[in-house]
């Protein structure tokens, strides 16, 4: 769900951008607006972004001290992608249980 929220919202700002531009507005002032507004977004979803990885990485059985490999520019991002769309660990681990199979969490562990 916050994947597709913040897709929206890049989409809400280009469309913005684009609007602007019909409006007939600069289209270098358009995409400054456009710009700007999405760079304040991204600034206040940063840490929950965080959060909803390191939840993420707690279905897997990892810790979230892998959200550091986004440290590394190319490979840590396609990592991130890779560990992102892993199913996680079925049954409990050591961070509780997977909230996808909470039924079956609960008889297997």
């Amino acid at each position: 769900m916050f994947s597709l929220f913040n897709v929206l919202i890049f989409l809400a700002a280009i469309a913005l951008g684009s609007v602007l531009i019909f409006l007939g507005i600069d289209s270098t002032t358009s995409i400054r607006i456009a710009f700007g507004l999405l760079c304040i977004y991204l600034m206040v979803s940063f840490i929950p972004f965080l959060a909803v990885c390191a939840r993420r990485y707690h279905d897997l059985g990892k810790s979230e001290m892998w959200l550091l490999v986004l440290l590394f520019p190319v490979i840590g991002g396609a990592l991130l992608i890779v560990d992102m769309a892993k199913d996680g660990d079925h049954g409990t681990n050591k961070y509780g249980l997977n909230p996808k199979y909470p039924m079956n969490s609960a008889s297997i562990g």
